[in-house]
């Protein structure tokens, strides 16, 4: 679990929390899971989300996007998988805070 991409640009524990939370965890679940206080997976969570908007900004602007996304196709399909995910109503985790 959660070592699945070593280019992430989250941490290990905020893998950990983005995956227990696409598997429909609670926040309070994963903090009983993780043994962490729910205030602690909040912050993930931020954390989490402030990464998603920065990573999206960054793909917007950069030169280089459809050439990265190009040369790796199960980057890209990861990423069109994450979009076709949340377009089908899957993906607004924050709702639980």
């Amino acid at each position: 679990m959660s070592d699945s991409n070593p280019n992430s640009i989250l941490s290990h524990g905020e893998r950990v929390v983005a995956e227990l939370l696409a598997d429909g965890l609670s926040t309070e679940e994963i903090a009983a899971t993780r043994d962490v206080s729910h205030e602690e997976v909040e912050k993930s969570i931020d954390r989490i989300y402030e990464k998603t908007e920065r990573a999206l900004v960054t793909l917007a602007e950069s030169p280089f996007t459809t050439e990265v996304g190009v040369k790796n196709e199960e980057t890209r399909a990861n990423v069109v998988k994450a979009f076709d995910d949340d377009s089908e109503g899957g993906s607004s985790k924050r709702a639980d805070l």
